[in-house]
């Protein structure tokens, strides 16, 4: 599973690269659920190559913790879900 199916998956609204202002060539956004929730602001950038996620506003945030804050789901579940796509590694835990 990619990230995008993953957002899918959870029905969370995202934009791909050229479909706002603030996605950049190998981003994709969603709307940061910390400062701007449902809002189309799209201030939260995810990193598909760095698997890594920033905010306009609120700066770095991991992409596990932000991943599990949007969709209500246990680390654990997103690990199965994802895993080396988020930077999992068993020598992590």
């Amino acid at each position: 599973m990619n990230i995008t199916e993953f957002l899918e998956e959870y029905q969370i609204k995202y934009w791909e690269t050229g479909s706002h202002h603030h996605v950049c060539k190998g981003w994709i956004g969603v709307d940061c659920p910390q400062c701007s929730p449902n809002s189309n602001k799209v201030r939260l950038g995810i990193n598909l190559a760095g698997k890594y996620a920033s905010c306009w506003v609120c700066g770095y945030i991991s992409l596990p913790n932000i991943l599990m804050e949007m969709t209500k789901q246990s680390y654990k579940t997103i690990k199965e879900k994802l895993g080396v796509l988020i930077g999992y590694s068993d020598h992590t835990l």
